[in-house]
């Protein structure tokens, strides 16, 4: 079996609102589909990114250079694919930086596995270990205008949906007010509702320090990304040493280059490095063999059609975090498969490879390239 083409199509959805985390806003949905075609007729279907300002260069790169290095190969041999496109890296770095580059690398590995998966008829989660059938499940909150009494609501309609837990954003609103935030939702939805803080590099190290250390008692699964980003590996690490709540980071980081240094100065107990973001499936497993030997644990911080699969194929996974329905229409309403979820547990589906079905009138409304 042979590649024949590498196709791309990329769209951007404006949301219904603006969603708003510690330093941003998010005002659209960006990713980029990928399919592979084979001479037997056997084609990958994936999506994956959620970048809101290189996609057009990704596109590019998927379509050109990257579609180029895989043409007539063997589609199997993923781990060989993957370093031809590697290789390619320096030509585009220097100019556009590792991040971009890297994450079309992951479109086109991600699809890659897909499309292994559809030939062996077996599911990406299967192949990558198949540990549990099923993983934990927690969806994202960001700032949202509105009493606190309306958040607690929605949250408890979440966990009646399924959902085991929440990440908040933290770190735009005064630390008085998201400790608060804090507390009240720990009393309202009680300790066995899982809880995570994501402040986007929000915070100083002092500021994070209080926070952890005084949201110590609603016991956090993590506190995410706590400092800002130019010291950040040193500051986790002392974060880490002034409290006992547990740090997470690696969405900033594009290859496991950048995750061994988290590891190496004992900056985090979790890494929720993507696949879309560090180069694909591939260099995610590296990044996660390497976390497990050290005794830290891998999250995946956004795109569940992915991280359903990674998460619960290894021993060292964590949560599978969903995006609210209004923030995330790629998975809501492009997407037609959706696992089931119950008593905060997600079930992965047995669909070869990643098991997705796309809403084609859907991604025709939204096309930009």
């Amino acid at each position: 079996m042979k590649i024949t083409d590498v196709k791309a199509t990329t769209v951007k959805i404006p949301l219904e609102k603006v969603f708003s985390g510690s330093v941003y806003d998010v005002g659209f949905r960006c990713t980029i589909i990928t399919s592979i075609e084979t001479d037997e007729g056997v084609v990958s279907q994936s999506y994956s990114g959620d970048d809101r300002s290189t996609f057009e260069f990704q596109h590019e790169l998927v379509t050109g250079p990257l579609r180029d290095a895989i043409l007539g190969e063997d589609p199997m041999r993923v781990e060989y694919l993957w370093e031809k496109m590697f290789s390619l890296a320096p030509n585009y770095t220097h100019d556009f930086g590792p991040k971009p580059v890297m994450r079309a690398i992951g479109a086109v590995d991600v699809s890659l596995w897909d499309l292994k998966g559809r030939i062996l008829n077996t599911s990406v989660h299967k192949m990558l270990g198949g540990y549990s059938n099923t993983s934990p499940v927690v969806r994202f909150r960001y700032y949202e205008e509105g009493a606190d009494e309306e958040e607690i609501a929605q949250l408890i309609e979440s966990k009646a949906q399924g959902f085991g837990g929440v990440k908040l954003k933290v770190g735009r609103a005064p630390l008085s007010e998201d400790i608060g935030r804090v507390r009240r939702i720990r009393e309202a939805l009680g300790e066995d509702f899982h809880m995570i803080c994501d402040a986007n590099e929000g915070w100083t190290l002092e500021q994070a320090i209080r926070f952890a250390k005084e949201t110590e008692q609603y016991k956090l699964d993590w506190l995410e990304e706590p400092v800002q980003w130019h010291s950040a590996i040193e500051n986790m690490r002392k974060v880490r040493e002034a409290t006992s709540t547990k740090v997470a980071a690696g969405q900033g980081e594009s290859n496991k280059y950048g995750c061994w240094r988290l590891i190496e100065n004992e900056s985090v107990d979790v890494i929720n490095v993507d696949a879309s973001i560090a180069g694909g499936i591939t260099e995610w497993q590296k990044i996660r063999s390497a976390a497990e030997i050290k005794g830290i644990k891998m999250g995946h911080h956004e795109e569940p059609h992915i991280s359903l699969h990674l998460m619960s194929a290894i021993p060292n996974g964590t949560f599978v975090e969903v995006f609210e329905e209004h923030r995330d229409p790629a998975y809501y309403e492009m997407n037609q498969t959706f696992p089931v979820m119950k008593e905060g547990y997600v079930t992965v589906p047995d669909a070869p490879g990643l098991g997705l079905e796309f809403d084609q009138d859907f991604i025709n409304k939204y096309k930009i390239l």
